[in-house]
């Protein structure tokens, strides 16, 4: 099946099938939408999509990066119609059909950008793992970890900081500071909403630097050679100054 956009009504009536979803976990998707040219647009050198099984969201970025390389980039990055079409294109992938029959589904922005509060696509359950890959590539794989249809900690965090996602020093900092490659996990505290060494603490501090400086041309050294010194400890010890 070849790469659409949902147009405005097909977005609406995808946004009526989530919100009927909790009510009733059974109802099936509506996968008609996806061709229907009254509720679909075309996209330029639309490629092929099938997704295939993937384990985690490391996996659906790198399936995505692949098959989306003939598409230009600035209509990805603008044409939230097609991220719509891609959620419910890979719908049994990031809301699952459970053994009794029932899909669990998270916020509408998850799967629809563009609804509700989030106007943009930094929450979406794809277009988020796309971005971080196509931008860093295999630098940004801490973040992919969870599962495809789950939206973790690192993962909100860095919906809420999505511009900082452009900043290749910003996420290479962040996995010196909270990613262990032997253990294949995040660092002890590094989900905590509390403490002055967390992602969330980092993100907070960096964007204060957004202001001031650009974090586009600075290194990874560089910036964290910006940050306090509980960071650079933690960086060079995996312990937190006192």
């Amino acid at each position: 099946m070849r790469l659409r956009a949902l147009n405005r009504l097909g977005g609406e009536q995808f946004v009526e099938y989530l919100c009927a979803l909790k009510d009733d976990p059974t109802r099936p998707a509506p996968f008609d939408l996806l061709l229907s040219d009254a509720y679909t647009t075309k996209v330029p050198s639309a490629p092929e999509i099938e997704f295939p099984p993937c384990e985690t969201k490391l996996e659906v970025a790198r399936y995505l990066v692949k098959v989306l390389g003939p598409v230009d980039d600035h209509i990805l990055r603008t044409d939230l119609g097609i991220w719509s079409w891609l959620a419910l294109r890979g719908f049994d992938l990031i809301c699952p059909v459970d053994g009794r029959g029932n899909r669990k589904r998270l916020d509408i922005p998850k799967y629809v950008p563009g609804s509700g509060h989030f106007q943009g696509p930094r929450k979406h359950l794809l277009y988020l793992p796309w971005n971080l890959y196509s931008i860093h590539g295999g630098r940004a794989d801490f973040l992919l970890m969870a599962p495809p249809s789950q939206e973790r900690h690192e993962q909100r965090e860095w919906g809420t900081y999505s511009y900082l996602a452009l900043s290749h020093a910003a996420v290479e900092v962040c996995r010196r500071l909270f990613w262990q490659e032997e253990r294949c996990a995040l660092r002890h505290g590094a989900k905590s909403t509390k403490s002055g060494t967390s992602i969330r603490a980092y993100l907070r501090y960096i964007s204060l630097f957004d202001e001031t400086y650009d974090l586009h041309a600075l290194n990874a050294e560089e910036l964290l050679a910006m940050l306090p010194l509980r960071f650079q400890r933690l960086a060079s010890t995996g312990v937190a100054a006192a």
